[in-house]
């Protein structure tokens, strides 16, 4: 969930990254837009797809990370938000993965409480 989160949050830095390149006409339109939306659809995608296929949206997600560290090529400020970015990715990942092994755990006890309550009511 927090990669997704992370993803989502993307996706409207890059439409806005998309904005700012426009403003600063560092590339022809066109290639800025076509850049931008697919970047947009990228960080969408991701978010969409990472509860069912984590393992190739975390590598997409790098991918992602690395298109954004190249703007940087383009407009300079864009490397403040690729570092950024790249550490929320790192930590949504390891985080990301201790809430998932914790909710498995809450799960399974949950359960067992639950079997042993119908059970004690049942006697």
């Amino acid at each position: 969930m927090f990669c997704t989160s992370i993803l989502a949050l993307e996706a409207f830095v890059m439409l806005f990254a998309a904005l700012v390149a426009h403003g600063l006409r560092v590339a022809p339109l066109p290639w800025i837009w076509s850049v931008g939306a697919v970047a947009f659809v990228a960080c969408i995608v991701g978010a969409a797809l990472m509860r069912k296929h984590p393992g190739p949206v975390e590598i997409l997600g790098w991918v992602i990370q690395s298109g954004l560290a190249l703007s940087a090529l383009l407009v300079p400020l864009a490397l403040a938000l690729a570092v950024v970015f790249a550490l929320l990715w790192l930590i949504a990942l390891r985080t990301g993965a201790d809430i998932d092994a914790d909710r498995v755990e809450r799960y399974k006890a949950e359960l067992e409480y639950y079997d042993d309550a119908v059970a004690a009511f049942e006697a």
